[in-house]
């Protein structure tokens, strides 16, 4: 049956008092002021999310360590992450069911530690929605003396990335088509004008050349009519 939260905790602890008997005794218990937690509200999907952990204004400390609990469907513990603590120590990050655990413990004669402790944590953004992380430190005294402190929660949103859309090609644009002009009516002809004949210049026919032939053709009737009643009376005379 795979480890616990519990019983890595355990272990840890243990780890923690083993370690602690080899420092130097200390005249009283670890103090800490408080426990912050500061990480990014939001975050997209395959992101990294880094936790900063600090210890502020802690005295007589020869070990401590750090859990936190978070939803493993948002975040998980980066496969490359790396425990960092204070010089003059060892550290371990190991990942839970429920978080991670990061234990400092200090080496023989390493001093206590004190004044503000800052740490890391990463993590990696693994699913969208949103997750609190609790964290919960156990600091240890070289006598083995402990004292618990808890941060207050920190939350972190992680968004799923949207890929941006490429807009389809406009269409080109289809001219509306136009109605044929309304054909104009002519300037109608003057009455007796032979459409086929262009106008002739000067005179008093001038405004048509149909006016002209029909004259020439009435006088070749009156003179083709005098002719023939000429002829008509010269026969009657030889006659007689």
């Amino acid at each position: 049956m795979p480890p616990t939260r519990r019983t890595r905790g355990a272990a840890a602890g243990a780890l923690l008092v083993a370690c602690t008997l080899l420092a130097v005794p200390a005249a009283a218990a670890p103090t800490v002021a408080a426990l912050t937690v500061d990480a990014p509200q939001t975050v997209p999907v395959a992101q990294r999310v880094t936790v900063d952990l600090t210890l502020d204004d802690v005295s007589d400390v020869y070990a401590y360590e750090l859990g936190l609990v978070f939803d493993d469907a948002v975040l998980s513990l980066a496969p490359d992450a790396a425990a960092t603590g204070p010089d003059g120590g060892f550290d371990a990050l190991t990942a839970t069911v429920d978080g991670a655990t990061l234990v400092h413990t200090r080496l023989g004669t390493s001093p206590a530690l004190a004044g503000d402790l800052t740490t890391q944590v990463e993590l990696l953004a693994v699913g969208a929605g949103t997750s609190d992380i609790t964290v919960q430190a156990a600091l240890v005294a070289a006598d083995g003396t402990t004292t618990s402190v808890e941060a207050p929660v920190a939350t972190v949103t992680v968004t799923q990335v949207v890929e941006p859309t490429t807009p389809p090609p406009a269409e080109p644009a289809v001219p509306e088509p136009t109605a044929d002009p309304e054909p104009t009516a002519a300037d109608p002809a003057p009455a007796g004008a032979d459409a086929g004949t262009p106008p002739r210049a000067g005179g008093p026919l001038a405004s048509t050349g149909a006016d002209v032939r029909l004259v020439g053709a009435l006088g070749a009737l009156l003179l083709a009519g005098g002719g023939t009643a000429l002829a008509v009376r010269r026969a009657r005379a030889g006659a007689r």
